[in-house]
């Protein structure tokens, strides 16, 4: 027991004299590092700091006078400013933007925005050589500081200092500065006159994205007089159609510098046209018994035609509009004369070259923005003109056919004469831009459903000249294909559809701006290609 209190004793001593002990114990500190200053170089060391100083100076002159050739960047400059007064003049003809057609609106968009990224190209070169710059500017200030504390340093410790060498390292290093002034203010002039016409540029391009997402609101909303109203007859002034005269002389201007700056594109699509027809021409008689592909073997020049507008199309960035309206009808031309030759009679091919004229003529009058009021007077008389007709081809096609033969190509003429006439209703009640969009889709959308059946006809003939092949006939896939080929045609003719859309219709911007809903581009770009793409497949389908 006593040795027991004898132990707690001690221990309550220890606990209580702890505090005291840590009080009195100096504060644990962390070890500082030396901080270790260069050493500053010997009297002997002159000879080889100095080489390396005229190294420097010799090589920061040649960077400089490299960076001051802005010959090329001024002349890029000006090519842009040019292009921007021109296209701005452009703009100030065709007056308020506001009334524009959304083709012209997306086009002058396009156009601007390329400038600007032209502009932004320049500004990237600038500021690289600012970067440069900046480099010359430490790595001589550096060498300033060095020299001066040199010589104090020499001073100090009663060296003899080489006073010529130091004042003309000075004076090397003065003149270096000058220079790499002058440098720095050609450079930076030369930014900030990039950077004006680039806020020029933005200011644009606002003001024709406001005037685009204006007009998607407007889809289905009453965006203009009635028929009945005496203010859409008030429009129609002689002012009218001056404008109309402008808009003509506007589109028909030929972009001379754009043909030269695409020159050998040009030039490959006229090779390859001339090398497809005189392939097809030469191997067309190995493929007489392969009745899908007929089609294109009887118009080796209109396949040709076809297949270098869908080939080279997409390659022409944000071409003008004459240019694409060419192409465009290059295309249409072709893919009608191959589209007729798939026609069961000469109604139906009558038929498809009277859509095809008419998307010719309504993308024309787009072409050169025919003012507003005519246009809606063009589409109410092409309404009125079409409706009578396609209901009687249809009456003639079920008297001559029956009700079982041709209820496809019927079916055609019904919606056909359905959309005419809710564009006529759209037209006359000041619906306008939901009747334009309407119409300008259901033609396009047409389009697209041939390219989509020639492409299945191209597949089915692939496939069935696949398996003609005696070589390939003996192998097992082969053997098995048969009892597969409706699926693979069908998964085929999915495919071509998705390039034929693609590659045709996004480049000329046609198919990302119908079909127009209020909200997000790509959510309205979807929703369009849905609609299309569905119809498609069902065409092909059946």
């Amino acid at each position: 027991m006593v040795l027991i209190r004898q132990l707690l004793l001690i221990l309550l001593i220890i606990i209580s004299a702890t505090p005291v002990l840590a009080v009195d114990a100096p504060p644990v500190t962390p070890v500082e590092k030396e901080v270790k200053t260069p050493p500053i170089p010997s009297l002997s060391d002159l000879g080889p700091r100095q080489l390396q100083l005229v190294d420097f100076i010799e090589n920061s002159t040649s960077q400089l006078s490299q960076m001051t050739e802005l010959k090329v960047v001024q002349d890029k400059h000006q090519k842009l400013v040019d292009q921007l007064k021109e296209l701005q003049q452009q703009v100030a003809t065709l007056g308020d933007p506001t009334g524009w057609y959304v083709d012209r609106l997306s086009q002058v968009n396009i156009q601007y925005r390329q400038m600007r990224k032209g502009f932004e190209d320049l500004q990237k070169d600038l500021t690289a050589r600012q970067q440069e710059l900046e480099g010359i500017q430490n790595r001589l200030q550096e060498e300033e500081s060095f020299w001066q504390n040199w010589a104090r340093s020499l001073k100090k410790q009663r060296v003899a200092v080489p006073d010529k060498t130091i004042k003309q390292i000075k004076k090397n290093l003065s003149s270096l500065q000058i220079t790499l002034k002058k440098a720095a203010t050609s450079i930076l002039g030369l930014q900030e006159e990039i950077g004006s016409d680039q806020q020029v540029i933005v200011g644009e391009i606002e003001r024709f994205e406001s005037a685009l997402t204006q007009i998607r609101k407007e889809t289905f909303r009453k965006n203009s007089f009635s028929f009945f109203t005496p203010e859409f007859y008030a429009q129609l002034t002689p002012q009218l159609w001056q404008q109309a005269q402008a808009g003509l002389v506007v589109a028909l201007i030929i972009d001379l510098n754009y043909l030269k700056n695409f020159d050998w594109l040009l030039s490959l699509m006229v090779l390859t046209l001339f090398l497809c027809a005189a392939v097809i021409l030469h191997y067309r008689g190995h493929f007489q018994t392969n009745e899908d592909w007929q089609f294109v073997l009887a118009h080796p020049w209109a396949t040709a035609c076809f297949a270098v507008v869908v080939g080279f199309t997409p390659l022409f960035t944000a071409p003008p509009e004459l240019f694409r309206f060419s192409l465009m009808t290059c295309g249409v031309i072709a893919v009608t004369t191959l589209a007729v030759s798939l026609m069961e009679n000469h109604r139906q091919a009558r038929i498809l070259i009277l859509a095809a004229l008419l998307l010719l003529t309504t993308t024309a009058f787009r072409l050169i923005a025919l003012p507003q009021p005519y246009y809606r007077l063009y589409i109410a008389l092409l309404a009125l003109a079409m409706i009578p007709i396609l209901i009687w081809q249809g009456n003639v096609s079920l008297q001559t056919r029956g009700i079982k033969a041709g209820r496809f190509y019927r079916l055609v003429l019904r919606i056909a004469t359905v959309v005419l006439l809710v564009s006529l209703i759209g037209q006359i009640s000041g619906y306008m831009n939901f009747s334009f969009w309407l119409l300008q889709s259901t033609f396009e959308t047409g389009m697209v459903m041939f390219f989509a059946h020639m492409a299945m006809r191209l597949g089915n003939g692939g496939i069935i000249f696949f398996l003609s092949n005696e070589k390939w006939a003996q192998k097992k896939f082969s053997k098995n294909l048969p009892m597969n080929v409706p699926s693979v045609s069908k998964i085929f003719c999915a495919s071509s559809w998705w390039y034929t859309a693609f590659s045709t219709c996004c480049p000329s911007g046609e198919f990302l701006r119908q079909w127009e809903m209020p909200g997000t581009f790509s959510k309205s770009s979807q929703s369009r290609l849905g609609h299309k793409a569905s119809a498609c497949a069902w065409c092909c389908w059946h």
